[in-house]
C-alpha cells in the first residue's frame, strides 16, 4: 500500500511539473497591486480560435473586455499545437503587421492616473516579438523572462511592459503589433490596470515644479 502510496505521489509529481511551463506562462510577473481596489485583470489564453477573443479569466467590475484580431500577410492564424515549438498550446499566427486590438473597460477617477501592466508571451526565433502600444500611454519600464527553450531551436519568452495613462479614462485600449517583416506568434496577453490618486505631497511637488518651469521661462 505504501509503495501505491509513493507510485501515485511520483506520477502526480511529474503531471505537474509537465504541465507547469503551459500552465504559469501567461501570467509570469503579475503586479503586486493585483486584486487591490481599483484594479482589473483580464487574462487571453487564446484557447481557442474565437474571434473576438473573451479573456479565459478576468475580474472587472466595469464591464466586459474583448480582443479582436486582425490577420497581417502571410498568417496561418490561430492553432493549437505546432511539433517543434514547445508545450505551450493555442497561439495565433499573426503573419506580418497583424494586430490584436484589446479594450477593457475602466472607470474615470478625478485626479487619477491609470497604471497599465502589460504581460504578452511570443515565441522567438526568426520571427520577432511584437510591439505593445497603449492608447495615450507613456512607456514607464518593461522586462524580458524567458519561458521555455525549445529543443529545435527559438524560444517562447514573455515580454512585461508597465505604461501610464494620465488622466484615467473610461476604457483602455491596448495593441499588441506583430513585426512588419518576419511577424509574430503570440501564445497570451495578460493586462492589469489600477487607478493612482496622487499623494497630497506628491501632487505639491508636482504644482511647485511647475511653477519652477514657468518662473524660469518668463526670466528666460
Amino acid at each position: 500500500m505504501a509503495n501505491s502510496k509513493l507510485v501515485w505521489t511520483v506520477a502526480a509529481a511529474a503531471v505537474v511539473l509537465t504541465c507547469a511551463p503551459a500552465a504559469f506562462a501567461a501570467d509570469l510577473v503579475p503586479p503586486a497591486w493585483r486584486g487591490s481596489a481599483g484594479t482589473t485583470f483580464q487574462q487571453w489564453d487564446f484557447s481557442t480560435e474565437a474571434d473576438p477573443a473573451s479573456p479565459e479569466l478576468v475580474t472587472n467590475p466595469y464591464g466586459t473586455p474583448s480582443a479582436d484580431i486582425m490577420l497581417g500577410d502571410y498568417a496561418i492564424g490561430w492553432l493549437d499545437q505546432l511539433p517543434g515549438m514547445g508545450s505551450l498550446t493555442g497561439y495565433w499566427d499573426l503573419g506580418a503587421a497583424g494586430t490584436i486590438s484589446i479594450g477593457i473597460p475602466n472607470e474615470i477617477v478625478p485626479g487619477a492616473y491609470t497604471e497599465v501592466w502589460v504581460q504578452v508571451t511570443y515565441f522567438s526565433d526568426i520571427m520577432q516579438a511584437p510591439a505593445v502600444q497603449v492608447q495615450d500611454g507613456t512607456y514607464v519600464d518593461g522586462e524580458t523572462v524567458v519561458v521555455e527553450n525549445v529543443d529545435t531551436g527559438g524560444s517562447w519568452l514573455l515580454d512585461r511592459s508597465l505604461w501610464r495613462v494620465d488622466p484615467s479614462a473610461a476604457a483602455e485600449a491596448v495593441s499588441v503589433v506583430s513585426d512588419a517583416m518576419w511577424g509574430s506568434v503570440v501564445d497570451s496577453v495578460v493586462v492589469d490596470t489600477r487607478n493612482v490618486v496622487p499623494e497630497p505631497a506628491s501632487a505639491a511637488a508636482l504644482v511647485i515644479g511647475l511653477g519652477g518651469v514657468v518662473l524660469r521661462r518668463r526670466r528666460a
